[in-house]
């Protein structure tokens, strides 16, 4: 997945106040990682695709060779197929699409910490940019990668770690606010809270 090659500071300057600094600025690696959340999505996805194939072979049985052969409308069995083939793209896709499209997704942001607020700047479908102020920061939280790099998460208090580690639960859970694979993670974080207190 290949970044731009303009500078970060270049392309945040026209989202930025007039006299507004930028403190420190950085890409993501774009890589893919499966973090708690994901787990939820796979174990989802390998219910939709392989269950699917296994009441479509049992079903393809009973329809040809079974009683029910004379029965069958020509098409019940094209349209069963049809329908178990989209259940198995969609289990597929939330075991392995979700990561890719993250990964990619990922490597199109540019991240900015200025003195009162950070910013995120996302191409996609379009161009995105998410502002976020340090006063207003709660439940800061920091997940720290092999690389450096890191998760950094804060808002809603009530989300908790599950047992198998990471951040993330069971999907429909209120999930915090969360930055994933910030470069260089122990001093972006440690800059942010020195803004913080200065703040206070």
């Amino acid at each position: 997945m290949k970044a731009e090659t303009a500078h970060p500071e270049d392309q945040l300057r026209g989202y930025l106040g007039e006299n507004e600094e930028i403190l420190w600025s950085g890409r993501p690696q774009g890589k893919f990682r499966v973090r708690g959340m994901d787990w939820s999505y796979i174990l989802m996805g390998g219910l939709l695709a392989f269950g699917p194939l296994l009441g479509l072979f049992f079903g393809t049985l009973m329809i040809v060779y079974g009683e029910t052969a004379e029965k069958t409308p020509p098409g019940a069995l094209f349209a069963l197929f049809f329908i178990m083939l989209l259940l198995v793209f969609a289990g597929l896709y939330l075991m392995f699409g979700r990561i890719w499209w993250d990964a990619r997704r990922r490597s199109r942001q540019i991240i900015a910490l200025t003195r009162k607020r950070l910013v995120v700047l996302e191409d996609g479908w379009g161009r995105t940019c998410k502002s976020y102020d340090l006063a207003s920061m709660t439940n800061l939280a920091l997940k720290e990668h092999r690389d450096r790099s890191g998760d950094l998460t804060f808002g809603s208090s009530g989300y908790s770690t599950p047992w198998w580690g990471g951040f993330g639960g069971w999907p429909g859970m209120p999930e915090p606010t969360a930055i994933n694979d910030l470069p260089d993670a122990a001093r972006v974080f440690a800059l942010l809270q020195q803004q913080r207190s200065n703040q206070g």
